[in-house]
């Protein structure tokens, strides 16, 4: 049976904040959807929409997705410190995990505004 443990709960969110806080200060791509993602958090407080709020949360699937890529990227430089093809793959298929988010949430955010907002 599953119960809620609030000591592992707790401890998840520590780490998952320290996650983002290293990221923050290592990682200019998330920099960069972090303020984007914010500024959405914000118009989706103002207009409380179903078309911000998909917008919204497209962002967030993209820092999920650029928080991988980081991820990947740690463990490949950790593993194999010198050029490797393999590592290079690696690293260029989280690259393109987050290049087919951003396409997708482009194309989200043009259906979006083409169909509620330039009506």
């Amino acid at each position: 049976m599953f119960l809620l443990n609030p000591k592992h709960t707790l401890g998840a969110a520590f780490y998952s904040w320290e996650g983002l806080k290293h990221a923050l200060r290592t990682e200019q791509a998330i920099v960069h959807v972090v303020v984007i993602l914010v500024i959405f958090l914000g118009l989706l407080c103002w207009f409380a929409s179903l078309p911000f709020l998909l917008m919204t949360l497209a962002w967030f699937l993209v820092l999920s997705l650029e928080l991988l890529n980081a991820a990947v990227e740690r463990v490949c430089d950790l593993v194999s410190p010198e050029f490797n093809p393999l590592v290079k793959q690696a690293k260029d298929l989280a690259s393109a995990a987050t290049a087919i988010a951003v396409a997708g949430n482009a194309l989200l955010w043009l259906w979006l505004l083409l169909t509620n907002f330039l009506v």
